[in-house]
């Protein structure tokens, strides 16, 4: 029977528009909880939230998979008889917000918008992908594939906490949707930017800060002028721009340093750019030492440099089936990069096909005031729910 992609589409606005009060009432209670990085507590109770909302779905499985320091990754597994693939969901459980509770930014609803801490990123990803899933299936408009949810509790402090071997038990895959939210115009993201990350560290001569001040090499100084040589590596068109964190130091003040550190990063966009990174770091560690008798070494963690997102052709064709079924909806989708680092970087470096961005629109995500436009959340799960019945 031929498909009807004008009825799929009409059938999935509809269905989505009827699911809107109880998206809500499942986002108010993601966003009931402190669920910071780390926070094993608070992300094991978010996770029995989303086992809740997964239970509605008839046929999952579900496990947690436990990730130490961090909390509980959720599975889920919704597996048809003879699966002629299979496809991941991915969201985040995790939060930024280690020093703000839920207690006094509580979820609220003001006009068309939705106030709550994780709201956009990313629970309100989790809602549209389970809701779209649930009313799939109740529609008959499940694919048959495999379709696998991976929730992780580590996506703001780099995933760092599973290694990716979360990632893997679900690999390989066909596709790979990741429902970060996205910004007000909607668009979608096929290309990402991985991040560098280096330790500059120098070893000065030690000395008293009065008597033996002219003895005495500051690993301060040196640091800092190690520091502004780097910076002057800046390619602010391409992109490639260095940033540092708090500069450490063995000493008080009352000593000239002897040892002291950074830790930095850049945002790269493609192999390129990595070239371009590392020249500049080679060139500034191998420079003579703006004082005489500190050693400075560069150290480079290279494990994330192979985890860009350039865009490439299966990515491109994923996203547009995926604009196909929005043009269907009434919705004109885009592409856009995207500067920072996410875990779809993963998925892409694995070989899949992969589109980012499909959760609703989130406004000043990583503040107090992160929210999200309300109507969006019927956008994105008509979307994906015609995506997933337009499936072949």
């Amino acid at each position: 029977m031929k498909r009807d992609d004008q009825a799929i589409a009409k059938a999935a606005r509809s269905a989505a528009e009827g699911a809107l009060n109880d998206e809500l009432e499942l986002l108010k209670k993601l966003c009931s909880f402190d669920c910071a990085s780390g926070n094993e507590e608070g992300n094991a109770k978010i996770a029995e939230v989303v086992d809740e909302a997964l239970k509605t779905i008839d046929g999952i499985e579900i496990e947690h998979v436990y990730a130490p320091g961090d909390g509980f990754h959720v599975l889920g597994r919704l597996k048809p008889e003879h699966p002629t693939g299979r496809i991941i969901l991915n969201a985040h459980l995790d939060t930024v917000f280690q020093n703000v509770s839920v207690a006094d930014y509580p979820f609220h609803i003001d006009g068309d918008m939705a106030y709550g801490l994780g709201s956009g990123d990313c629970k309100g990803g989790v809602v549209v992908a389970i809701t779209a899933v649930r009313l799939a299936q109740k529609l008959g408009l499940l694919p048959q594939k495999e379709i696998v949810f991976m929730f992780n509790c580590d996506e703001e402090v780099s995933s760092t906490g599973s290694g990716y071997r979360f990632f893997d038990l679900a690999l390989p895959a066909d596709e790979v949707y990741v429902f970060e939210g996205t910004g007000q115009d909607g668009n979608l993201c096929i290309q990402r930017k991985c991040g560098c990350r280096f330790k500059v560290d120098v070893t000065g001569v030690r000395a008293h800060s009065a008597s033996g001040y002219m003895k005495g090499r500051s690993a301060v100084v040196e640091l800092a002028h190690r520091i502004l040589r780097l910076y002057e590596n800046n390619d602010n068109e391409r992109g490639v721009q260095f940033n540092f964190g708090e500069l450490n130091n063995d000493d008080p003040m009352n000593v000239v340093s002897g040892h002291a550190w950074v830790t930095g990063s850049v945002r790269v966009a493609n192999q390129e750019d990595v070239k371009v990174f590392l020249d500049a770091v080679a060139r500034v560690e191998a420079e003579p030492p703006y004082l005489e008798g500190t050693q400075t070494k560069i150290t480079v963690n290279t494990s994330k440099t192979a985890l860009l997102m350039e865009r490439n052709e299966r990515n491109a064709a994923l996203f547009e089936t995926i604009r196909q079924a929005g043009a269907l909806l009434g919705q004109d989708l885009a592409e856009k990069p995207r500067a920072g680092f996410g875990d779809v970087c993963y998925f892409n470096s694995k070989g899949c096909a992969c589109v980012d961005g499909l959760g609703p629109w989130s406004m000043r995500a990583h503040s107090s005031d992160e929210h999200i436009y309300i109507p969006s959340l019927v956008e994105r799960t008509a979307l994906f729910l015609t995506v997933l019945g337009r499936m072949e």
